[in-house]
Formats: C-alpha cells, structure tokens, sequence
C-alpha cells in the first residue's frame, strides 16, 4: 500500500490518478450498473430467503427422524432468522421509498 501510495502521489502519475479517479466516479454513477447492482442485490435476497426456507425443511425432516439431537432448536432460530430478514427488507423498502417521494 505504501508503494501505491508513493506510486500515485509522484508528479509523473498525478494526472493518470486524477484520470483513474474520474472513471471511478463515473463507473459508481453510471445508471445502468445501478441498475444491475440493485438487480443482483434483490437477487441475492431472494436466493437467501429461498435458502432459509430449504434449510428449514430440511433440519425439520432431520429432527423427525432422528438423525439430528438439536433440530427443534435450530429450526427455532432459522424461523427467527428468516422473520427478521422479511421485516428488514420490507422495513428497508419503505425507508428507501420515503426518501425519494
């Protein structure tokens, strides 16, 4: 990190770093890969509740037969789990939702 520092900072690479921060800036503000990171977070989301859910199932059926001492706990704590994750995302929606009306 020193290096890259000491890199970026010499007066030859000032305006090659004043060139790179720009494009950084654009990239961060640029409308479609907004786009597709809201996209893949809502994604990500989706794939994590789904997840939850199989998890759930399946540390039920093995609590139900047995092969697992502490299902009925874990079962509890990922019932919890996935209720905070609903509330937070609707809680999340609306707070952003305020913010732009």
């Amino acid at each position: 990190m020193i290096c890259k520092y000491f890199y970026w900072v010499s007066p030859a690479n000032r305006q090659r770093y004043r060139e790179r921060l720009e494009n950084e800036q654009i990239e961060l503000h640029d409308e479609l890969k907004t786009k597709i990171r809201d996209r893949a977070g809502r994604c990500a989301y989706g794939a994590g509740l789904l997840i939850l859910c199989f998890s759930i199932l399946l540390f039920s059926i093995l609590g139900a037969l047995g092969l697992m001492d502490n299902a009925r706990t874990m079962v509890l704590y990922l019932g919890a789990f996935l209720v905070f994750e609903i509330a937070a995302g609707v809680a999340i929606f609306r707070h952003l939702l305020r913010q732009y009306e």
